[in-house]
């Protein structure tokens, strides 16, 4: 199994509850979400719980990185490739907003530079939300933000932790559980001398 470093890493927890008196809120329930920029390459990675609904993605993203906008704008400004938003509507009701960059004009050879699916549910439902250049995810939440208003509001606080991993034991370590039975074997032993 391998473990994946990136320079900046961020695990983002939410948790919502239903209130009682509403039948039904698009939101509920809780789930956490990994975000890692590692040279202007961003991923966002549904890591437990439930999918996160479409509005808490700006949450997310400034809880991990309250730069993330400004820094974006900034990469995305500096393209030197035409580009546009195209927004596939599923029969469902779910949405696939994706950034195409012109590559060739001669040839109308165009790649696709990032993807963000949103379920008929208005959840963020794939495991990789997002992965590509912190460049091209601005103008797609920019495109989001039309279809989506409620996405920009104020005032939700997130819990976010940095990715610690110095506690974790390495491959082919030992487990501990032949040095635990000695040492439980020793103990018994003078406790059954005295």
């Amino acid at each position: 199994m391998a473990f994946f470093i990136f320079l900046k890493k961020k695990e983002v927890k939410w948790r919502f509850k239903r209130p009682k008196k509403m039948k039904k809120i698009v939101f509920y329930g809780e789930g956490s979400v990994g975000v890692s920029i590692d040279n202007d390459r961003l991923l966002i990675k549904k890591l437990g719980g439930k999918s996160p609904d479409v509005t808490l993605l700006f949450p997310i993203m400034d809880a991990a990185y309250p730069d993330w906008k400004k820094e974006g704008e900034k990469l995305h400004r500096g393209r030197i490739n035409p580009w546009k938003i195209t927004v596939h509507r599923g029969l469902s009701g779910a949405k696939d907003f994706r950034l195409r960059y012109l590559e060739d004009e001669n040839f109308g050879y165009f790649r696709t530079g990032g993807v963000i699916h949103v379920s008929m549910y208005e959840r963020l439902n794939w495991d990789i939300i997002f992965t590509g250049w912190l460049g091209d995810f601005v103008p797609i939440v920019a495109e989001m933000v039309n279809e989506y208003p409620a996405m920009v509001q104020e005032g939700i606080r997130l819990a976010v932790s940095d990715g610690d991993f110095e506690d974790w034991k390495q491959p082919g370590v030992t487990s501990g559980l032949k040095e635990n039975i000695e040492k439980i074997s020793r103990a018994r032993e003078i406790m059954m001398k005295i």
